[in-house]
């Protein structure tokens, strides 16, 4: 430490000495004022060369001179102390030979169970320090940091030192073992087969609402797990059928498919007029908007009727005629409907002058209605012989009319002759009733139930019934009976493909958005489409859906129903949702025959959807969907009921029911 007066110090003095203070005596040894007047040393320190000081060789450290050498409270530097027992030798703590030093103190680390081998080293509570290393009492037991333990036995040190078993677990030979069929599992363990918290693996864990069987997390006592809930998906409107799949409104679920619910129904009269079966009518078309029109005849006249989407009566309007049979309407585009019928010799539209032909035969009368009952316009179809309508479609500004004909005939375009009695006819008229093409397909038969669709590029899909083959433009089809289908470009007729399909009758022709264009037809005997198939019964009949590639017409799948007295079905057609329904006449419940409603598909083993009828003869008649509602007509001979009460009819007469899809 420099004890000698600052320049500051000296200063002061010099003052003190000019204002007249008296001289002190400095000296270079003198410890009272050591090399200046008053400069005094602290008591443990000496003045030489007027400098307080520590003596020769000496440190200041905590009010005293000590030697950092040898001193054991501050060895090698002030505030240093060596652990007791130890000497401080050349400013180093030094313990006695054999000791070490740990914390405060030199110990014996060959022998000290605190600090064995090492400093800090600690030996378990029943563990004695030998020659530095730790070890028990017993030669069964190991030394493990918290104690002696039998590594081979013990649960908690299983194998080594705090290797702890599962919970549950046994160690045996040094090893964590589970009981037979259970693993480890977080920490415990568990059987995958039924720990809903490890359900067939370590990670997977039951929803709180499912139990673990097997191994899999499933619903107790069945159902299927939706969201957070086990449900019915046979019967869940929420998930019908599978999770999600929710049903509309005024949609029940049966069976896990999502079924049309009753809306409202209609029944009128027919006055007992019974033609053949298969030429019972009651056709049926939905709008646009809702509205749905019911066409049917009592041999005398046709009645044409529009109904509101909640089922209230419109208008209804009547076309006196003779010996008629309604075969087919089609909603326009604009909420107005086409009407087209076969009769004889005369046609009356309201509003318009009776149309008489004199020649002997059928005719067909097609006629264009607004959505007010109004007749746009009116197409009389005449030939010299048997003409017969198949089937109307009425689709952006065109109205195409199918059916047969023979002799000498005109569709607006010019005279043109028929090759048969009975020749399939197209005529394509605008939304003015103006001939905008047609065409004649024949062969060296008849050609009857002619119906057509659109493809979404304007060509057009025609098929029908033949009795040796038709040529569309790439050859007959066949020579022999049995089907036609074939695709057409218009207005040039252009031939696309054509083929022949086993059947004895074609009733309708509809196409979806999935590409396929789907044939309606009756078959009387096991049948292959051409790599699809279907078996029949000896004496059944069969009304089928088959689908057929739109592009190439290869067949993909064929779904329907059969039965002895089935007859002749009315479809197909394609709902918003690309669902397929086809109405059928068959012996399905306690009626001779029952109307039933069949939901199609190539996936739906059991297709019946509802089935209406009495203990009379029942007949499908009409079918058509749009948007969300589907219609469906029929003729009944007996009480019955279609979703609002037993109805008695006065003989055959005909029945509307609307369902929501």
């Amino acid at each position: 430490m420099d004890s000698r007066p600052s320049h500051l110090a000296r200063a002061l003095l010099a003052l003190v000495l000019f204002a007249g203070c008296a001289p002190c005596d400095a000296s270079p040894t003198d410890p009272a004022n050591c090399g200046g007047c008053g400069v005094r040393c602290l008591p443990w320190l000496e003045c030489a060369a007027g400098v307080c000081r520590c003596p020769a060789g000496g440190t200041e450290c905590a009010a005293s001179c000590v030697d950092l050498s040898r001193d054991v409270e501050h060895c090698g530097r002030c505030g240093a102390p060596c652990p007791a027992g130890a000497t401080c030798v050349d400013a180093e703590c030094v313990c006695p030979a054999g000791e070490a030093p740990c914390g405060a103190r030199c110990t014996r680390t060959g022998e000290d169970v605190a600090h064995c081998g090492a400093c800090d080293r600690a030996c378990g509570p029943d563990q004695r320090c030998e020659a530095g290393a730790c070890a028990c009492a017993s030669a069964a037991l190991d030394a493990c940091p918290t104690g002696c333990f039998e590594l081979a036995r013990d649960p908690a040190h299983c194998g080594a030192c705090d290797v702890a078993c599962a919970d549950g677990a046994r160690c045996e030979a040094g090893r964590c073992v589970c009981a037979p069929g259970e693993v480890v599992c977080d920490g415990r363990c568990v059987r995958l087969a039924t720990d809903p918290a490890h359900c067939g693996r370590c990670m997977e864990r039951c929803d709180p609402a499912l139990a673990c069987e097997g191994g899999r997390c499933v619903c107790p006592g069945g159902g299927t797990f939706c969201g957070a809930a086990c449900v019915d998906t046979d019967r869940d409107t929420t998930h019908c059928g599978a999770c999600g799949v929710g049903c509309r409104a005024d949609q029940l679920c049966r069976e896990g498919r999502c079924l049309p619910r009753y809306r409202w129904s209609a029944t009128h009269p027919s006055t007992g007029f019974m033609p053949g079966l298969q030429d019972w009518d009651g056709r049926v078309a939905v709008s646009d908007d809702g509205a749905i029109y019911l066409a049917f005849s009592d041999g005398e006249d046709v009645t044409l009727v529009r109904y509101g989407a909640a089922g209230s009566e419109s208008w209804r309007r009547r076309f006196v005629t003779s010996n008629v049979r309604v075969a087919a309407i089609a909603a326009a585009p604009d909420g107005g409907v086409v009407l087209v019928a076969t009769y004889d010799v005369r046609w009356t539209s309201p509003g318009r002058a009776p149309f008489e032909d004199r020649v002997i035969g059928s005719d067909v009368a097609v006629v264009a209605m607004d959505a007010a009952g109004a007749v746009r316009w009116q197409r009389f179809i005449t030939s010299t012989g048997w003409d017969t309508a198949g089937g109307v479609v009425a689709e952006g500004d065109r109205v195409v009319v199918t059916g047969s004909l023979g002799g000498r005939f005109d569709f607006g375009g010019g005279p043109l002759v028929g090759r048969g009695d009975h020749d399939a006819f197209v005529a394509i008229y605008d939304a003015a009733g103006e001939h905008v093409a047609s065409h004649v397909f024949g062969g060296g038969g008849s050609e009857t139930h002619v119906v057509a669709a659109f493809a979404p590029d304007g060509d057009l899909f025609v098929a029908g019934f033949s009795g040796a083959g038709v040529d569309l433009g790439g050859g007959p089809t066949s020579r022999t009976l049995g089907c036609f289908v074939g695709r057409v470009g218009v207005p040039a007729f252009t031939h696309r493909w054509s083929r022949f399909v086993q059947c004895s009758e074609a009733f309708g022709l509809a196409y979806r958005a999935s590409g396929e264009l789907l044939l309606g037809l009756e078959v009387t005997s096991s049948a292959d489409f051409g790599g699809v198939t279907t078996t029949l019964p000896s004496g059944d009949l069969a009304q089928l859906v088959l689908a057929l590639d739109g592009t190439t017409g290869a067949a993909r799948w064929a779904r329907g129903a059969s039965g002895r007295f089935s007859q002749r079905a009315r479809g197909p057609v394609v709902d918003a949702r690309g669902g397929v329904w086809l109405a059928a006449s068959l012996p399905w419940s306690a009626g001779r025959e029952d109307v039933v409603l069949l939901g199609i598909g190539e996936l739906a083993d059991d297709p019946l959807v509802r089935s209406y009828g009495g203990a009379g003869r029942d007949m499908a008649t009409g079918l058509a969907t749009r948007g969300d509602t589907l219609a469906l007509a029929g003729r009944f001979g007996a009480a019955a009921s279609f979703g609002s009460g037993t109805v008695t009819p006065t003989d055959v007469d005909v029945f509307l029911v609307v369902l929501g899809l």
